[in-house]
């Protein structure tokens, strides 16, 4: 179907990467992403030093994927496994069951943010439940002047547990960096994704020794598979993307072959040998919209990395926490890389990235020992 549609996207694409390449020259833009990382306010080599270092660690995935294929008794899998499952969680959580156990767990933390789940509920600040004409998904929606509200669409299932602590972490994040004031309470893009994924795997932590051991695989599977998505694949997208701006700045026209093609060759450095791809598969392009918003997937692998580094610090040494609540505070005061400095974060050291990725290597050493 995106194959016999790709003929309006190929002109599309081509039509909106060569006005990105005139804005750019226009205000002196050295690289096709250089606007991004300014609008993001961070650093452009700690930027690109991050893409480096998890493009040359691709083979961390490809380590993941044979062990995937053997649990899903295959020899080879396809582009559209990589989100498959490895079996069915029979486990369920209520919505006031999980509402339940993360007051226990934050509340653990600081009883400020148990209070403000309470009064989340009390409010009506959480539309929980899927309806007719409701959108998929979950969200966090703030502000400095309006309440901040969470969207979920909780359907009893540890995944959605996990999904209420995610946008809970969003929430948090907002809450208090409202404390900056109307003009710096709004924190960068590649913030964004480290509050919410730190207060789901704190969520995670908490919960997965307790399940059976099957569920613990099938838990661990999907945690690592998510992990991969947000880092690897994200910045297999910004090496895809960015070839596509540099090609159609040199050729001038790009045909929907060979997007297609760039598509399959960026996501099969990133996927491994275990992944057969099939030309089809590239013409995902056309419905990829992260490619429209230019380059701002590197945001999902920035965040998730410093979480990573916050949690590991923070479990070695629980009072690590004020510094994480100074950061959870700090909204837009200042760049994303000072903001971390500030706390005992230096994303600017040369190892910071490579040592972020142990935890995706941590996690796959437990999935081994559990099978």
């Amino acid at each position: 179907v995106l194959k016999k549609v790709a003929v309006f996207s190929e002109g599309e694409i081509n039509a909106i990467f060569t006005n990105k390449k005139i804005n750019d020259e226009l205000r002196g833009y050295k690289t096709p992403y250089a606007a991004t990382v300014q609008d993001y306010r961070n650093d452009t080599v700690v930027v690109e030093r991050l893409r480096q270092v998890v493009t040359d660690n691709f083979g961390i995935v490809h380590r993941f994927n044979a062990i995937k294929a053997k649990l899903l008794n295959q020899k080879h899998l396809n582009y559209s496994d990589r989100g498959a499952s490895v079996g069915k969680l029979t486990t369920k959580y209520s919505f006031d069951d999980s509402i339940a156990k993360l007051k226990n767990i934050f509340g653990s933390i600081d009883t400020k943010y148990a209070d403000i789940l309470e009064k989340y509920i009390k409010n009506g600040q959480i539309d929980a439940f899927p309806r007719k004409g409701k959108t998929g998904g979950a969200f966090c929606s703030s502000s400095y002047t309006n309440p901040t509200f969470v969207l979920l669409n909780h359907v009893d299932s540890l995944r959605s547990f996990t999904t209420i602590a995610h946008e809970m972490g969003h929430a948090f994040h907002s809450e208090l960096s409202k404390s900056q004031g109307p003009m710096f309470n709004e924190y960068s893009y590649s913030l964004a994704e480290t509050a919410s994924t730190l207060f789901e795997y704190i969520a995670f932590d908490a919960v997965v020794g307790t399940l059976p051991r099957k569920e613990q695989v099938i838990m661990l599977h999907d945690k690592i598979n998510n992990s991969i998505s947000t880092i690897m694949r994200q910045i297999a997208c910004f090496n895809f993307e960015l070839e596509l701006h540099n090609t159609i700045r040199e050729k001038g026209f790009v045909p929907k072959e060979d997007i297609a093609a760039l598509h399959n060759k960026h996501m099969q450095a990133y996927l491994g040998p275990v992944y057969r791809m099939i030309p089809e598969d590239g013409y995902m392009f056309v419905s990829w919209s992260h490619i429209r918003r230019f380059f701002y997937v590197y945001s999902y692998a920035y965040g998730l990395i410093i979480s990573q580094a916050m949690l590991r610090k923070y479990r070695n040494d629980p009072s690590f926490w004020k510094n994480i609540e100074q950061f959870l505070s700090a909204g837009g005061k200042d760049t994303p890389e000072h903001i971390l400095k500030e706390i005992g974060i230096d994303v600017t050291k040369p190892d910071f990235f490579r040592e972020g990725l142990k935890a995706i290597e941590d996690d796959i050493d437990k999935l081994e020992s559990l099978l």
